[in-house]
């Protein structure tokens, strides 16, 4: 019997070492592959171009009283900027050595007047946010060595607007003058 238990233990531990040594040398299962890449999220899409009348009303005043105004109409798309300049180019002599009249180098031309750029980013269904650069300009005679003098307003704005409402943009008192500036934009889609 001993020698029967003992062949018992051998085999018993034959098989559970022959199972363990199967285990042993059974093929590693391949690593698990990498998870695909996420998914992009969907591209934004941008809304359609949408065109736009801009009317700039810009009223000059004195101690209240109204002294004139000028309207200014500009086609503007969303995405894009509009440029209006409405005005004269006045020479300015830029080199006073010479005696004799200037020559066309000693000569440079600025402009003079009103400028205006416009542009529209869409905020909403009836909402837009206006961004204006607005220079307005004039000159007077007399000025040192004779050159004239220019005088300027300038507005750099960003305002959201609701559609066919208007709005008072800005308002400023133009330099060396009592004249008051104001200017008003109105935004209306065209169909």
């Amino acid at each position: 019997m001993t020698m029967r238990k003992t062949w018992i233990l051998w085999s018993g531990a034959f098989l559970l070492t022959s199972g363990l040594s199967v285990v042993a040398t059974a093929q590693p299962s391949a690593p698990p592959s990498p998870a695909p890449p996420p998914a992009p999220p969907p591209a934004k899409t941008e809304p359609a171009r949408q065109t736009y009348q801009v009317v700039y009303v810009l009223t000059e005043s004195e101690d209240g009283k109204s002294l004139g105004s000028q309207h200014a109409e500009l086609l503007v798309s969303t995405r894009s900027s509009t440029e209006l300049n409405l005005g004269t180019k006045v020479p300015i002599v830029v080199s006073s050595s010479n005696p004799s009249p200037p020559k066309g180098s000693d000569v440079q031309y600025i402009d003079v007047g009103l400028n205006i750029d416009a542009g529209l980013t869409s905020v909403s269904d009836s909402v837009v946010d206006l961004h204006t650069k607005l220079v307005q300009s004039s000159t007077e005679k007399a000025s040192v060595y004779g050159a004239p003098l220019v005088r300027e307003a300038k507005i750099d704005s960003h305002v959201i607007m609701t559609e066919g409402k208007p709005l008072v943009i800005g308002s400023l008192y133009l330099p060396g003058s009592d004249h008051h500036l104001k200017i008003e934009a109105t935004v209306t889609r065209l169909q």
